[in-house]
């Protein structure tokens, strides 16, 4: 009985720490990969800054200045493109981040339901149980006064 308790309980501890280990290791490869996505941006926008000021630098001539002003709109329009890109990583970030913690605790919640159900069909029926009287007992109709 107390060896059936202790081997339960131990079951039940690795699985916590299994299901703990899971998510560590999710939390882990999602934080990688959001460390990723911002040093590539971080990396593109002082791409795009040291494009432009490289271009400014470099304009010598009234020729070069009055250029000037249409480089920095594509290094805008590329700035833009480089925003909408992020914006597009991270949203596909958040869908893959949610949908790896969702398998973790739907596995949880599935786990949870499946020992309820186990423990449900393993529980005494009325059947097992002893009744308190028998039917052939008399109960004493004595008053108190």
């Amino acid at each position: 009985m107390v060896s059936d308790q202790v081997n339960s309980l131990t079951d039940k501890s690795r699985e916590l720490m299994d299901q703990a280990a899971r998510l560590n290791e999710i939390l882990f490869s999602q934080f990688s990969k959001a460390a990723k996505l911002q040093m590539d941006s971080f990396q593109a926008y002082t791409n795009i800054a040291m494009e432009q000021s490289r271009k400014a630098t470099q304009a010598l001539s009234t020729n070069d200045l009055k250029a000037l002003p249409e480089t920095q709109t594509q290094t805008l329009e590329s700035f833009n493109a480089q925003v909408s890109k992020d914006w597009q990583n991270w949203q596909d970030y958040m869908v893959e981040a949610r949908n790896q913690l969702k398998t973790v605790f739907t596995k949880t919640a599935a786990d949870i339901a499946e020992k309820v159900a186990e423990a449900v069909t393993a529980a005494p029926t009325e059947k097992t149980v002893k009744p308190l009287f028998s039917k052939t007992e008399k109960t004493s109709d004595t008053k108190v006064s």
